[in-house]
């Protein structure tokens, strides 16, 4: 009885951490574009000033 409970509990705790994970993949790759964005206008302004 108590083996089951405690695996029921490790699972939960399982999935709960990769819901986790996704949103933080998530979150990462949002961030990865910004700041893909954010080199390409750096790598736009300095032509402007090497001009």
């Amino acid at each position: 009885m108590g083996k089951e409970r405690k695996l029921k509990k490790a699972q939960k705790a399982l999935e709960k951490a990769e819901k986790g994970k996704v949103k933080l993949e998530k979150k990462l790759g949002k961030l990865e574009k910004a700041g893909a964005k954010a080199e390409k206008k750096v790598s736009k302004l300095e032509k402007k000033l090497e001009k």
